[in-house]
C-alpha cells in the first residue's frame, strides 16, 4: 500500500534528529505481503497479479491506518525504523490472499494424488472422476 510521505515526514524529522542522519527515500509504503511470504506463495502458483487483484478489490488504497507504535531493527549494523500500525483491512487482504493459496495448495495437492493413483493403479479408473495430468 502506498502511503503518502507528508504523513510520515514529521516522525521521519523526529527520528533524523539523532547522532546518526537516517537515509530518505523520500517515500513511504506498508507492506502487506513481504518478500520471503511471496516466496511461499509462489511455490503454490499465485502470482503478484493475483494478489494485486484481490488488494484493488479490497480497496487497498482507501484502507484507514492507525499508527500503534514505532519499531526499531538493527540487521548487521543497518538500523531500520518502522511505524507499526492496525488496518483491519490490510489483514482481510492478507486472509483472501492466504485463502487463494490453501485453495490452490489443496488443488495441488489432490492433482499429486491423482497422479500417484494413476502410477500405482494404472488399470484402474477413478470411478466417477475425470483425471486432469
Amino acid at each position: 500500500m502506498n502511503f503518502d510521505f507528508q504523513y510520515v515526514k514529521p516522525v521521519f524529522d523526529i527520528l533524523n534528529s539523532t547522532q546518526v542522519p537516517l537515509l530518505n527515500r523520500g517515500e513511504s509504503h506498508i507492506t502487506v505481503i513481504s518478500p520471503p511470504e511471496f516466496g511461499v506463495l509462489a511455490t503454490a502458483g499465485i502470482t503478484i497479479d493475483q494478489v494485486n487483484q484481490i488488494a484493488l478489490k479490497e480497496k487497498i488504497q482507501s484502507s484507514k491506518v492507525k499508527i500503534v507504535c514505532l519499531g526499531k531493527e538493527d540487521v548487521n549494523g543497518k538500523i531500520v525504523y518502522q511505524l507499526i500500525v492496525s488496518a483491519p483491512n490490510l489483514v482481510t487482504i492478507r486472509e483472501k490472499v492466504f485463502q487463494l493459496f490453501a485453495k490452490q495448495g489443496i488443488l495441488a495437492t489432490y492433482h499429486c494424488w491423482l497422479y500417484f493413483w494413476r502410477l500405482v493403479h494404472p488399470r484402474r479408473r477413478l470411478q466417477g472422476r475425470k483425471c486432469m495430468l
